[in-house]
């Protein structure tokens, strides 16, 4: 029995049609400046939906009204298609032109004779994958005008991996354009994450589709890297395969994937997506399932994304990454992340961090040309496992204040437990971001009011660990 032709969507993966109609027209009107993309491909998306909304169901195609030699079953007479294409080799141009446009009214049923042409015979060969494109293309615009306008996530419309995709991502409107995109750009990706997808669903083997994904994403990943060495800039599309491929991987992700994204988060176009609204909650819900797939050594820019993006399973890297030999800014953002998103069990973990005098911060107060108030002046750092070295303090007594790695693990304890942090921190603050303010808690460096700090750090240990003896 002879190969099933593939459905006009899987076409799509195969490179046959280029991208969805609305992209097509639409393209010469974005503008070349990245920044100015989010807003365009916004607007063209509503004039697109409006005028959609507004017209008549779509009608097969312009070529389908006249008859065509048909067979007992009302199917098109695949000997009569086969002349068809035969006459697409006519010395006559006007014999040429009726196959052609006798072929287009077939439609689909033509579509498997047309891509079997030999390849020998060039001229009935260009000719008949050209007609085979059109008919895609045509197919696939009705397609997707039916599945962007359809708000029942369930239909898929034949469109692989779109069940995980809605699943992890959504089915709003800008996820349906993300995905789009994704098709159009990454083919031969989504294939593979349709497969193993699929294969997951029916609890069957999985580890070659997993291997054949893992080593798919990560010679992706380099080539998008490569191409962003020649100034090439990726698009966004690229980078929701990626993630919605790591999405189903076990463990963690390729190594070629993670550097392509902590070099990407902060540059267009990941950028612009992520500050914009609809695609950033796409874009974000992404991230997510990427963050516990990173590698170990990217723990302070994925802590920092955590925060920043509001994500929170950045809470299960913070967890990790609490140890004294780590540097002293991961253990900070990681003391953040569980005051954004942990819970009263994280508490345990900070109570080792309130013996660590590590200076995080140093803030340098009434600056003369920054007015009232503390601004951040410098992080003081050593190689993880050597010794904080003292610090020197240059001008008047009082400029300036230090953020500690115990006065930070202690305002997070106090508020992870539910207590008010002003007790001992009097000008505490919160913070949208960071849940704790470090200028807040910050203290001066004088002996006296290290001691006094300390002392009440040691108070709060042995009360602690007093009241969980008595439960």
């Amino acid at each position: 029995m002879a190969n099933r032709e593939p459905a006009p969507s899987q076409r799509l993966l195969r490179g046959t049609i280029k991208e969805p109609f609305f992209l097509q027209g639409a393209k010469a009107m974005i503008p070349t400046s990245p920044h100015l993309r989010p807003a365009c491909w916004a607007t063209l998306l509503c004039l697109g939906i409006g005028s959609m909304a507004a017209a008549q169901p779509v009608s097969p195609g312009p070529h389908a009204a006249e008859s065509l030699p048909a067979t007992s079953d009302g199917s098109v007479d695949p000997a009569q298609i086969q002349q068809w294409i035969r006459q697409l080799g006519a010395t006559s141009f006007r014999q040429r032109e009726q196959a052609t446009a006798a072929l287009l009214r077939a439609g689909e049923a033509a579509i498997g004779a047309l891509r079997a042409v030999d390849r020998q015979d060039l001229e009935r060969w260009t000719r008949a994958h050209r007609i085979a494109e059109k008919i895609e293309t045509e197919q696939f615009e009705r397609l997707s005008r039916s599945f962007l306008l359809d708000a029942d996530a369930s239909h898929s419309y034949g469109l692989p991996a779109w069940s995980i995709y809605a699943q992890r991502v959504g089915s709003s409107r800008t996820a349906k354009l993300l995905f789009l995109d994704m098709l159009r750009l990454e083919p031969d990706l989504v294939e593979r994450i349709d497969a193993l997808w699929r294969a997951q669903q029916q609890d069957v083997p999985t580890d070659r589709l997993v291997d054949e994904l893992r080593g798919f994403l990560a010679l992706r990943a380099a080539e998008i890297w490569q191409d962003r060495m020649h100034m090439r800039v990726p698009e966004m599309g690229q980078f929701v395969a990626l993630l919605l491929g790591v999405s189903l991987l076990p463990g963690k992700a390729p190594a070629e994937v993670n550097s392509l994204m902590e070099a990407s988060i902060n540059m267009v176009p990941f950028s612009s997506y992520l500050n914009r609204r609809g695609y950033s909650d796409a874009v974000r819900r992404l991230l997510a399932y990427w963050l516990p797939k990173s590698q170990a050594n990217q723990a302070e820019i994925v802590l920092s994304i955590a925060l920043r993006y509001d994500l929170p399973t950045g809470v299960e890297i913070a967890r990790q990454n609490l140890a004294a030999a780590l540097d002293a800014r991961v253990r900070q953002l990681a003391i953040m992340n569980l005051v954004r998103f942990g819970d009263s069990s994280d508490i345990q973990l900070l109570i080792p961090c309130m013996n660590q005098r590590v200076i995080c911060e140093v803030f340098q107060v009434n600056r003369p040309d920054a007015g009232d108030g503390l601004e951040v002046e410098e992080r003081p750092e050593v190689p993880p496992g050597f010794p904080q070295q003292p610090l020197a303090m240059q001008g008047p007594a009082g400029r300036f204040k230090v953020l500690r790695l115990c006065d930070l693990a202690l305002a997070a304890a106090l508020v992870l437990q539910g207590d008010d942090p002003r007790a001992i921190f009097p000008e505490f603050a919160s913070h949208a971001v960071y849940g704790i303010d470090g200028a807040s808690i910050a203290i001066a460096p004088d002996p006296d009011t290290l001691e006094q700090r300390d002392n009440q750090i040691s108070q709060w240990l042995q009360t602690h660990q007093t009241q969980r003896k008595e439960s």
